[in-house]
């Protein structure tokens, strides 16, 4: 299992049905092949809060606002031949920081 993925609710209600059935730590580990770290979390959250699921977090800012958006979107308007460069200069210097042409191409 990848360390980056977030395990769904259905998985954390697997791992405390499990426990709540009698099953340890290491025995959920086995049949779910999920790190004991983790069962050992989620349990321990669990019996603390008596809730499945992680707090909400918080996600990062967008770098361009609605505004910035709405004025991306008139530049490419204006001349729908422009390259990717063209356009991510243009708005670069519309605003205080720069942007990437990555930035850019996954708005469109």
């Amino acid at each position: 299992m990848p360390k980056s993925r977030e395990l769904t609710e259905f998985e954390q209600g697997e791992i405390i049905g499990l426990w709540k059935g009698g099953h340890t730590e290491r025995n959920i580990n086995e049949i779910l092949d999920i790190p004991k770290t983790t069962i050992h979390d989620i349990i321990t959250n669990y019996k603390n809060s008596e809730k499945i699921l992680a707090a909400p977090r918080s996600d990062r800012p967008p770098k361009l606002t609605e505004r910035d958006l709405r004025h991306l979107s008139k530049i490419i308007k204006e001349d729908r031949q422009q390259s990717l460069e063209e356009i991510t200069k243009k708005i670069g210097d519309c605003l205080l920081s720069p942007v990437s042409n990555n930035t850019v191409r996954h708005l469109n």
